[in-house]
Order: structure tokens, then sequence, then C-alpha cells
């Protein structure tokens, strides 16, 4: 079964709605299912773009067994952050304390993950610099940079959501031009 959704006729493909014929391995599942090669279709699982029941699948997964019947989303054609991976994440780390990351987002990266990229996003590329794993507390837009608060502990990042929801943090944005 096949439900594709969005574009016209002459654009790629972008979401494809599967269910498994049969029980197997999610990575060859993909591939027979889709007509993708190994390659592309395990870029797909590392990159986050791939949904078994409605649950993302990660990048360790791709030897899951996937149920007969199960349902797969499958994003095929997900949107790239290159600027992500040329970014040098460690040097974009302004501040650190146990409970918390202050990072210098650059323009042109999400702060977290979308729905077809989980991997060139700024909160996965800050935790993979500091090794440890952080959650965004707050977003910028994509073309925007600035400082991203990002909690390192659930208890601070469920503290801080709830004083940015009481108002009792402030985040100002500032724009300001640096052409001559």
């Amino acid at each position: 079964m096949s439900d594709d959704e969005g574009g016209s006729s002459m654009a790629p493909e972008q979401v494809r709605h599967v269910r498994a014929a049969v029980a197997g391995p999610l990575l060859p599942t993909i591939c027979s299912l889709l007509g993708l090669d190994r390659v592309s279709a395990a870029s797909l699982l590392d990159m986050g773009a791939v949904y078994v029941e409605k649950v993302r699948v990660t990048s360790g997964d791709h030897d899951q067994i996937v149920p007969k019947d199960a349902y797969l989303r499958v994003h095929t054609n997900p949107r790239r952050f290159p600027v992500a991976r040329s970014t040098d994440w460690p040097s974009r780390i302004v501040s650190t304390t146990p409970h918390f990351a202050v990072i210098n987002k650059p323009g042109g990266v999400p702060v977290h993950a979308t729905l077809d990229n989980a991997v060139e996003v700024s909160d996965a590329c800050a935790s993979e610099a500091l090794a440890a794993r952080l959650w965004a507390l707050h977003r910028l837009d994509v073309p925007t940079h600035g400082l991203v608060v990002m909690g390192r502990t659930p208890g601070f990042t469920s503290h801080f959501g709830k004083l940015l929801q009481d108002r009792q943090v402030l985040l100002a944005l500032s724009q300001f031009d640096l052409a001559p």
C-alpha cells in the first residue's frame, strides 16, 4: 500500500506511507518496499527520516524487526541543512554549567529535529560536541543566528520551561546589520 502526500507529479516524492507485507528486519524491508538500495535506505534511517508505527527510528535500529502490516512513514527526500555539518560546533559553545549550555546557533540550521531530519540540527550537533544529551529550551528560526539555551538535565529543562511559561525569563532578540 502506498499513499504519497504533497507536491505535484513533477516534484520528487517526499513522503511514502507503506505497510510491511511480511515481518522482517527494518533495513531490508524499506529497501524492498521502496525500491531503494541499502546505502540510501540506511542514510534515511540514520537521518531520522523513517518512522515505524509513528515512532522515529534512530540510527542504531537498522535491524529492528518490523511486524507484518506495520505502518512505515519514510521521508524519501528529507530537507538538508549543510551548514550543520560544516560548522565547528565546539567553537559555538559559549558557556556550560552542570545544568545548561549556551550555544551560538549559526543561521541555516534548525534548533531541534524536523519531521524528516533529526541529525543536521543544533541540539544534536551541540550534544555531539559536548558528548552529552542536550535539550533545546527555546527556538530561533532556521535562518536566524544567535544564542540558544539548552538544558543538560531533565530537571533544569523542566524548571526553565516553567520559568518561560510563567514569564519569569525574558528572551530578547536583537536584529542589526553588520554591513558597512
